[in-house]
C-alpha cells in the first residue's frame, strides 16, 4: 500500500458483528489536505468505517492505513497524529469549559504551561476563548460541538476525523462549523475526513467524496465530477400509461439515464429542450397522459438516488453499527 498523497488509504475492509455485514469490502484513498465526505444515510456504514480507521475497531478482512501506518500493526501511531470527534456528546456538562480542555490535555501529557496555552490556543481556533469560564451545560448546541472539536485539536493532529458533525445543529450552526473548519484547515494544515448524511452539505463543502450504502462504496470522487456524469440536466415526469417506454424512447434519442419508480420518470438528459420534445412525441403515441413534468440541475442527491433507487433516509442519532443488529453504522 502506498501512502505518499493519501492520508488514508483502505483495500478491501470487510468488517463484521456476528451474521451481519457492517463493511463489505471497501475501497477509500483520501488525499493529504483535502476535506473528504463518507456520505450515505444512517446504517450505511459510516460510523464503522471511521471507527476502523481510528483503531476502534478491528477489520475482519482488508487493510487500512493512516498517515503511512497500518490500522491494526501500529494502532498507537495512528492515535498519536489524529483528532477525532464521534456524534455523540461526550462532554461534562458540570465543568467550564476551560476544565474540559485542560483535563484531556493532561491527557496529552502538556505540563502545566503548555496545557494553558494549548487550551487558550484552540480554543481561540474554534471561536470559543469567551466562553471558557462557562459551565458546559450553558452552551449551546453549536458551541458545544465547536468544543468537542477544540478537545479534538489539543493533541495538534494531522488528520481530524469527524463522525456526523453537524447531526441536530441549525442552518447557522453548521454555517458557522463549516467557517471554522474550513479556516483550521488551511491555518494548520489539516486533513479533514468526516461522515455525513446531508448530501447537499457534503456537495458544498467537500473537494472528494465517497458515496456509502449497505457498506460499499458506489462512488468516489470529486462532487462535481461525479453529478457531471448525470448530464447537464435532470428531467422528472409524472404521467399515466407505460413510463417504461418512455424512458426507452430517451434512452435511443440519447439520455444519459432513466429510472420509473412511483409513478414518475426521471431522466438525465443534455438537453431538456430535445427530451421534452422527444417526451411529449413518445407519449402521444403510446397513449400515455402527462401529469407534470420539471427540469432541474443535478445533484450529489440525484446520484445517490441514481446510484441506490433510493432517498437518503437518515436514522435516529446517536445509535453506532454495533449497537444494531444488521444496520451497519
Amino acid at each position: 500500500m502506498r501512502t505518499s498523497q493519501e492520508a488514508v488509504l483502505a483495500e478491501g475492509l470487510v468488517r463484521r458483528f456476528g451474521p451481519v455485514t457492517a463493511l463489505a469490502g471497501v475501497d477509500l484513498a483520501v488525499p493529504r489536505g483535502s476535506l473528504f465526505a463518507v456520505v450515505g444515510p444512517n446504517g450505511a456504514g459510516k460510523t464503522t468505517l471511521l471507527s476502523i480507521l481510528t483503531t476502534l475497531l478491528l477489520p475482519t478482512a482488508g487493510r487500512a492505513q493512516v498517515l503511512g501506518f497500518d490500522v491494526s500493526r501500529s494502532p498507537h501511531e495512528v492515535r498519536r497524529r489524529l483528532g477525532v470527534a464521534f456524534q455523540e456528546l461526550s462532554l461534562d456538562l458540570d465543568l467550564p469549559g476551560h476544565a474540559v480542555l485542560d483535563f484531556h490535555a493532561r491527557l496529552w501529557g502538556l505540563g502545566r504551561s503548555e496545557r494553558r496555552e494549548r487550551v487558550e490556543q484552540v480554543a481561540r481556533a474554534v471561536g470559543l476563548e469567551q466562553h471558557l469560564g462557562r459551565k458546559v451545560a450553558t452552551y449551546s448546541g453549536g458551541m458545544k460541538r465547536r468544543l468537542e472539536l477544540a478537545r479534538a485539536l489539543l493533541g495538534r493532529p494531522q488528520l481530524l476525523v469527524l463522525d456526523e458533525p453537524t447531526a441536530q445543529l441549525d442552518p447557522h450552526s453548521r454555517e458557522a462549523l463549516w467557517d471554522v473548519l474550513g479556516r483550521l484547515r488551511r491555518e494548520w494544515e489539516l486533513t479533514v475526513l468526516f461522515s455525513t448524511h446531508y448530501l447537499e452539505e457534503a456537495e458544498r463543502v467537500a473537494d472528494q467524496v465517497a458515496i456509502l450504502d449497505r457498506g460499499r462504496v458506489l462512488a468516489q470522487g470529486a462532487p462535481g465530477a461525479l453529478v457531471r456524469e448525470l448530464g447537464e440536466e435532470v428531467l422528472r415526469v409524472r404521467a399515466e400509461g407505460p413510463l417504461e417506454r418512455v424512458g426507452q424512447e430517451l434512452q435511443a434519442a440519447g439520455a444519459h439515464w432513466w429510472r420509473c419508480q412511483d409513478g414518475a420518470l426521471e431522466a438525465g438528459v443534455a438537453s431538456s429542450g430535445r427530451a421534452l420534445a422527444a417526451v411529449v412525441e413518445a407519449a402521444g403515441r403510446l397513449g400515455v397522459r402527462l401529469r407534470e413534468v420539471s427540469v432541474h440541475r443535478p445533484s450529489l442527491h440525484d446520484l445517490f438516488l441514481r446510484l441506490t433507487g433510493q432517498p437518503v433516509q437518515p436514522g435516529q442519532p446517536g445509535q453506532r453499527a454495533d449497537q444494531r443488529a444488521g444496520d451497519g453504522g
